[in-house]
């Protein structure tokens, strides 16, 4: 199948799309890097430096000579969703593109209204898409429900 991983970076959507790409599946690993920047403006980066999702995609198909295609933009602006959506005609999509809501959106205003907007905006725009350009495309949706 031809599988669209939304959140592809996180640690919940890097081994789905390894674990889905050694099955045989044709693989699209979306991201944003928002759950990186956000880590970088509180100071709470991992203890250990990971690869971007390039760099991830490139190690894998080294090892495993499986491919996994990359597509870095944001979820929540529709026009990148509903290219990236025509352009690779998933048949399903697996949604984990949200920021969890706590403890960053407890900060302030904007920490609030950033995940807000990022994860119904991704929701709404992965639906729309999906519904403009690939309606037989199957949507798992799995999240923190960060609203």
């Amino acid at each position: 199948m031809r599988i669209l991983i939304l959140g592809g970076d996180g640690y919940l959507g890097w081994p789905t799309a390894m674990h889905l790409a050694a099955r045989g599946h044709e693989i699209m690993a979306v991201d944003n890097y928002l759950r990186r920047t956000i880590a970088q403006q509180t100071r709470s980066e991992a203890l250990m430096a990971n690869p971007n999702l390039h760099a991830r995609a490139e190690l894998f198909e080294t090892l495993n000579g499986r491919h996994i295609e990359v597509r870095i933009g944001d979820c929540a602006d529709f026009r990148f969703m509903e290219e990236t959506v025509r352009q690779f005609e998933p048949e399903a999509m697996i949604h984990y593109a949200e920021q969890p809501s706590a403890p960053y959106s407890m900060i302030g205003f904007r920490e609030a209204a950033l995940t807000l907007n990022n994860n119904l905006n991704a929701t709404f725009n992965a639906i729309w898409a999906v519904l403009t350009h690939a309606p037989q495309c199957h949507i798992v949706k799995l999240g923190t429900m960060g609203e």
